[in-house]
């Protein structure tokens, strides 16, 4: 279970930094320090800036835009508002329900390095983002369950409606509606896609369990395996689902399964998703809060919450 935890300079939690601990405008400070704050997200996964008044939606557009180079949120899997260029809403999910934690579309060919949290408005109960070291989950994971992910890879399913469906519709993923810059988006990420006769869109790609961090060389455990697959619902969630699909899992908006299409072990998915929880922390959100994270080194989710509540997320 996820332990909700002060944020501090401890190695379980984001590196704390405050108005109080380094004076001046943030901005300034992620214009003369970003490259030592990814190296200190290397290392911890996370950095934490409070107290800073950052101020409302605008004001962190204004800041994304000037801080860094942010990039669009395009292929992503997770149902999600664009509020400006490059700002976009965390993961709109049902509250009741936690999103498991993941590394930000580590199923794609291309990921975003970093992720910049803002919080407009805490929930007024629940709702931490849990985090948890990629490195340290592989470490902890069984290493028969290692071996068999790592020599065997994974293949994502993908199915994307034409406006009318379950999940996210083939518009909505790539931002367009023009088959041959999907086509093109598909063909640059080496993603294999069939466009069906409702106009619907199936896409399948092949990518490896785990990475290398490339700045530490450490082994991360770097895959959304137990998020795309259907045992990552509730049971009636689940059992609703397959219904509505026939039973069909390759028919659902997302399915995984080993590369070479034989399925994974739901046995070893909930280690996956236990191990993870066991080893992950959160901390209270305030309103204002910047969240610094290595989509490498760290993964994240949501705990559910009672409320409501805005954090707003861009990506670089």
């Amino acid at each position: 279970m996820t332990r909700v935890i002060e944020p501090c300079d401890s190695e379980l939690s984001p590196l704390l930094v405050t108005a109080e601990s380094s004076p001046g405008h943030l901005l300034t400070l992620f214009r003369e320090g970003l490259g030592g704050f990814k190296r200190e997200a290397a290392r911890r996964g996370s950095i934490l800036f409070r107290g800073f008044d950052v101020g409302d939606r605008h004001a962190f557009h204004v800041f994304v835009q000037q801080a860094v180079k942010p990039r669009d949120y395009v292929y992503g899997n997770s149902p999600r508002t664009r509020i400006t260029d490059a700002v976009y809403t965390s993961t709109e999910y049902p509250a009741e329900f936690p999103i498991s934690l993941h590394n930000e579309v580590s199923y794609c060919a291309d990921w975003p390095r970093y992720l910049l949290f803002f919080c407009c408005l805490p929930a007024r109960q629940g709702g931490e983002t849990p985090l948890v070291d990629s490195h340290a989950l592989w470490k902890a994971l069984p290493e028969n369950l290692r071996r068999r992910f790592e020599a065997r890879g994974l293949l994502y399913i993908r199915n994307l409606h034409a406006g009318k469906g379950l999940g996210p519709s083939w518009m909505q993923t790539f931002a367009t509606t023009e088959h041959e810059q999907v086509e093109a988006l598909c063909q640059a990420g080496d993603v294999r896609f069939e466009w069906r006769n409702d106009n619907s869109l199936r896409l399948w790609e092949v990518r490896p369990a785990t990475r290398l961090h490339p700045d530490t060389q450490e082994q991360l455990w770097f895959n959304q395996a137990d998020q795309f697959h259907p045992t990552n619902h509730p049971p009636r969630t689940r059992d609703a689902l397959m219904e509505y699909f026939s039973g069909r899992e390759t028919d659902l908006p997302h399915y995984c399964t080993y590369a070479d299409g034989l399925p994974l072990d739901p046995a070893d998915l909930d280690v996956v998703r236990e191990t993870a929880a066991n080893l992950a922390t959160a901390f209270t959100w305030q309103q204002g809060d910047l969240l610094l994270v290595d989509n490498m080194k760290a993964a994240h989710g949501r705990n559910p919450y009672h409320g409501a509540r805005e954090i707003l997320v861009s990506m670089f």
